[in-house]
């Protein structure tokens, strides 16, 4: 029986492979990622530039969109009943 389909049990539909066609979990349509940095300048005032001169701050923001959605039925609908209750529905 061939695997890599609906949790590696199987096609739902052996005759039919291409019912099982979709996109993998890792599949995103739209990724950004955002880096900003900024640094204190050096301040002329000795205690002021010992405390508060040349720091650093930076910070990374990475957006992406949700993952795809994938509804089950709690039923097993596969032709040979294989056992598994998370089958996607039958229309």
């Amino acid at each position: 029986m061939p695997t890599g389909a609906q949790f590696g049990i199987g096609f739902v539909d052996p005759s039919n492979p291409d019912y099982d066609r979709g996109h993998c979990d890792q599949d995103r349509t739209h990724l950004a990622n955002f880096t900003v940095g900024a640094q204190t300048p050096a301040f002329g005032n000795a205690a002021l530039r010992t405390v508060a001169s040349n720091w650093r701050v930076s910070g990374i923001l990475n957006a992406r969109s949700g993952s795809w959605l994938t509804v089950t039925s709690g039923r097993d609908n596969v032709v040979q009943r294989h056992g598994q209750p998370a089958c996607r529905p039958d229309l």
